[in-house]
């Protein structure tokens, strides 16, 4: 079954979800993965990579997720870019679609 958002709208709903008055500009997210490339289908989970994030940020990580999960149209699976091996981040960067801070389409 195909997807029913396009990657831009998904990350238009993910932008008006997300709690700006708590990011800064040390913070980082991007829609990677299926959506990311237009490839996701109904069993395809929204990966969102957190990049910048300190671990004392936990709650912040939690409610930023739960906050996408009410808009997204699939379980939202957060992965912390400093957790991945290098080679593994430049793979999910090159089809990244950066939302935060926000950027224009």
């Amino acid at each position: 079954m195909p997807q029913t958002h396009s990657p831009s709208m998904l990350v238009f709903d993910l932008q008006g979800s997300l709690p700006r008055e708590k990011l800064n500009a040390y913070h980082g997210l991007a829609l990677v993965g299926s959506w990311a490339r237009g490839e996701a289908d109904a069993a395809s989970d929204v990966d969102v990579l957190f990049i910048g994030f300190l671990p004392a940020e936990y709650d912040l990580v939690q409610e930023i997720k739960l906050r996408l999960g009410q808009v997204a149209p699939a379980r939202i699976d957060a992965i912390k870019a400093e957790r991945l091996p290098p080679k593994v981040l430049a793979s999910q960067l090159a089809d990244a679609i950066h939302f935060w801070p926000e950027r224009t389409f």
